[in-house]
């Protein structure tokens, strides 16, 4: 049997307990066993964790990108070394299946390796003055101490983003990563110190959301945030910062459509949208979650698509047969069969699944919905779960029309083996990142990010980078006297 990590807080250079009264059970959720019972942090730590910030900030910040840039490559390299151990740690805490925990771990690795090049080719600008002997340069510095509060779906990725990003732009960060999933988190800080980053400038504190992000946005210490997570804590954040003109980098919500053309081959699409749409139980901001598919192939891709979904074996993550692992968290069961309750009784017909799974751990099954209206919940609301609404339709216009009817606008999809159809969809779908033919997101070097209530701001290399720089003009004039 695998082991957890121990859960230690990396605050103010030494890894030790929290010191507050509250404590967090980390549960495996796909048995429902206990991994580990640990102390949040009080406010006397969150303070000292800010205190140790902005010390720590004014060493890394003079660092040289070179080096900075050296620190993510040894990352690169030690992460990929035990990759095996890192992707177990994940599947306890989270229960995804190994493949797509190992999957994730190769995202962070590209990303290390991405921002070290970063590092190394970020450049100011020079611009001609306009009196003779005036020069203008452009230069970028680090922001200040960054606040990174991370989510319990991706717990390795996640955190591994929002560290790397603070610290190649030459900034101290404090992590707070989620309660249910800080074992991937902690792997990651200590992996960090060894590879160089002296203690301090990198610190994980673990406690109650509110009371942490609250304190630590009413500092003056903190000069950015970055969150990933639900739309309404983002606004709640980012009115927070406001009062202190703070920086903010917010990956929010997503209820992604996916329209489907008459054109594909629609056995093999709705093969392909059903893994998809299942990988790690539909718990992903980016995750296919509409389903709309013209009325000439939707037999097809219908089919293809519950066969499919009926083949993903439900098991233990630990398990390499495994295709559906458990939702985090027991008490998002009752979430999806509401989810499936009120599209049943609005005129939805449930194709597969439905209901839990009988045993230990938060398994639900797959659940396929067809003739879902469009005012059905699951179709309002980011299901963040095994739930898939298919819809039929016959006007390109008229669907992509309903495909951005929502306030959100994260991920979205397109199949077609039209050229002309590709760039309409292309152009149509309103989202931050478009997916035509697959379900690609770009890559370490791209933007990721939303639009509208999904976000403001993109994590990925240079953009993700230069949010945590401030831009500094300087313009030198010749003294009259010319230069001693």
């Amino acid at each position: 049997m695998a082991e957890y990590i121990e859960i230690r807080q990396a605050i103010a250079g030494e890894w030790r307990d929290g010191a507050g009264s509250a404590r967090h059970q980390v549960v495996n959720p796909a048995d429902d066993t206990e991994l580990a019972d640990y102390p949040y942090a009080d406010t006397a730590d969150i303070d000292a964790a800010l205190a140790h910030a902005k010390a720590a900030f004014a060493e890394w910040r003079v660092t040289s990108p070179h080096h900075r840039a050296a620190i993510l490559r040894r990352m690169a390299q030690m992460t990929t070394e035990r990759i095996g151990r890192l992707a177990e740690i994940m599947t306890l805490e989270q229960g995804k299946p190994l493949a797509q925990s190992k999957g994730e771990i190769e995202a962070a690795i590209d990303t290390y390796q991405v921002l070290a090049g970063e590092c190394e080719t970020l450049s100011g600008e020079i611009h001609p003055g306009y009196a003779p002997g005036q020069s203008i340069r452009v230069t970028y510095e680090p922001v200040g101490p960054v606040l990174g509060l991370a989510p319990w779906n991706y717990p390795h990725m996640m955190p591994a983003v929002k560290i790397a990003n603070a610290l190649a732009a030459g900034n101290s960060v404090i992590l707070k990563p989620s309660e249910d999933t800080p074992g991937s988190a902690i792997a990651i800080v200590r992996m960090f110190e060894e590879a160089g980053v002296p203690p301090g400038v990198i610190q994980l504190v673990l406690g109650d959301p509110a009371e942490i992000s609250g304190r630590a946005l009413a500092s003056d210490v903190i000069r950015h945030v970055t969150f990933t997570g639900s739309v309404p804590v983002g606004k709640q954040l980012m009115a927070q910062a406001a009062r202190g003109l703070k920086g903010v980098t917010l990956e929010l919500g997503g209820h992604a459509p996916v329209v489907v053309c008459a054109d594909v081959d629609a056995a093999l699409v709705g093969a392909d949208c059903a893994r998809a749409k299942f990988k790690n139980a539909g718990q992903i901001c980016t995750s296919p979650t509409r389903f709309y598919v013209h009325e000439d192939v939707r037999a097809t891709f219908t089919e293809a698509f519950v066969e499919t979904a009926r083949g993903l074996k439900p098991g233990n993550g630990l398990d390499p047969d495994t295709g559906l692992g458990p939702l985090a968290h027991r008490r998002r069961l009752s979430q999806m069969r509401a989810l499936v309750e009120d599209a049943v009784a609005r005129g939805a017909q449930l194709l597969l699944g439905g209901t839990p799974l009988d045993g230990p751990g938060a398994f639900f099954a797959a659940t396929v919905l067809q003739d879902v209206p469009d005012e059905a919940l699951v179709m309002t609301q980011e299901p963040f779960g095994p739930v898939a609404p298919l819809v039929g339709w016959t006007d390109l216009d008229a669907v992509l029309m309903r495909a951005n009817s929502l306030p959100l606008g994260l991920a979205a999809y397109g199949f077609t083996s039209s050229a002309a159809q590709a760039d309409r969809l292309a152009e149509g779908l309103a989202a931050g990142i478009v997916g035509i033919n697959g379900f690609g997101l770009g890559s370490g070097h791209t933007p990721f990010g939303g639009i509208r209530e999904s976000g403001q701001g993109r994590e990925g290399g240079r953009h993700a980078m230069m949010a945590m720089m401030e831009a500094k003009t300087v313009t030198r004039d010749t003294p009259a006297g010319g230069w001693a």
